[in-house]
């Protein structure tokens, strides 16, 4: 039981790796791209359609960033079980 909950650490703090360094950012930038491609041309915009923009990136942003719960949940069971789990004796 020990190793599974050393294999569940290592395996959400990986995950939690790769989203901070890699999904994240792309996530990030091309949700930026779509709403601001999304925006009316030219040099102004109406205050209404960037509070829009601006709110849409925010939730996008916000439901994507919730995902890391789940790594997080790995990671706690993985250290419990660890640290509960019976060692075996030294020889």
């Amino acid at each position: 039981m020990r190793l599974l909950g050393i294999i569940l650490l290592i395996g959400g703090f990986l995950w939690i790796g790769y989203d901070v360094a890699v999904d994240f950012p792309e996530h990030q930038y091309e949700e930026w791209m779509w709403q601001t491609q999304n925006l009316p041309a030219g040099e102004t915009i109406q205050r209404t359609d960037a509070v829009s923009a601006l709110r849409g990136l925010s939730l996008d942003l916000k439901n994507t960033y919730e995902l890391v719960f789940i790594p997080a949940v790995l990671m706690l069971a993985g250290g419990l079980i660890a640290g509960f789990s019976k060692r075996r004796p030294s020889v």
